[in-house]
C-alpha cells in the first residue's frame, strides 16, 4: 500500500515533536516508520527528519555508523540550522569523533550564541577559543599574554566602580606599560 506525501509527513512531524520533547522512542516508532515505507532512494524529506532519526538510531537503536551518516547527510543539507548541527554533535560523540563534536558544536554556535543545548555541548566538550597569535603555539608567553588581554577586555568594569568585582580580586591583570 502506497502512502501518500502527506501522510508520511504527517507521520514526520509527529515524530519529530516527540523526539523535541524527549520522547524519543515513541518518536523514533514515527520516523522509524516513514523509512520503512518510504521505498524511494532519493532522501526527499526535510534535514531535521534525518537528523532525529540519525541521532535517535545511534543513541537509541545503538546502530552508531548508520546513524551518524543519516545526520552527515542532514547536516549538509541544513548547515545552517542549529538543531541540526546540534544532533550531529551528539551523534559524533557517540562514535568518538570527539574533534567533529566539536565543529559541529562551534558551527551551530557561531548560528545561534543562545541556543542552551549547543552551549552546554561547548562547556563539555572543553572547546577553546583559537589562540589570538595563530602562528605560535598555545603555550608561547606572547599567546598567553595576549590571550589574557583578549579576556581583559571583554569584562569591562564600569568607570564608577573602584573597587574590583570579587571573581577579580587576587587576579593578576595585565595592564599595558607605558613609554
Amino acid at each position: 500500500m502506497e502512502h501518500s506525501r502527506a501522510e508520511l509527513e504527517s507521520f514526520i512531524e509527529t515524530g519529530l515533536d516527540h523526539c523535541r520533547q524527549g520522547e524519543w522512542t515513541l518518536g523514533l516508532r514515527y520516523l522509524s516508520r516513514v523509512a520503512e515505507l518510504h521505498t524511494s532512494e532519493a532522501r526527499p524529506f526535510s534535514p531535521a527528519y534525518y537528523a532525529h532519526l540519525g541521532y535517535g538510531r545511534a543513541a537509541h537503536d545503538k546502530q552508531p555508523r548508520e546513524g551518524l551518516e543519516l545526520c552527515r547527510h542532514a547536516a549538509k543539507e541544513a548547515f545552517y540550522d542549529p538543531e541540526v548541527l546540534m544532533l550531529l554533535a551528539k551523534t559524533e560523540l557517540i562514535c568518538g569523533h570527539r574533534r567533529e563534536a566539536a565543529q559541529a558544536v562551534l558551527q551551530g554556535r557561531a548560528i545561534d550564541p543562545a541556543n542552551p543545548e549547543l552551549r552546554r555541548l561547548h562547556e563539555k566538550l572543553g572547546v577553546r577559543k583559537p589562540t589570538v597569535a595563530k602562528g605560535l603555539r598555545r603555550s608561547h608567553p606572547v599567546n598567553k599574554a595576549l590571550g589574557k588581554l583578549r579576556h581583559g577586555m571583554k569584562a569591562k568594569p564600569s568607570e564608577e566602580e573602584d573597587d574590583p568585582p570579587a571573581e577579580s580580586r587576587g587576579k593578576v591583570a595585565l595592564r599595558p606599560t607605558r613609554s
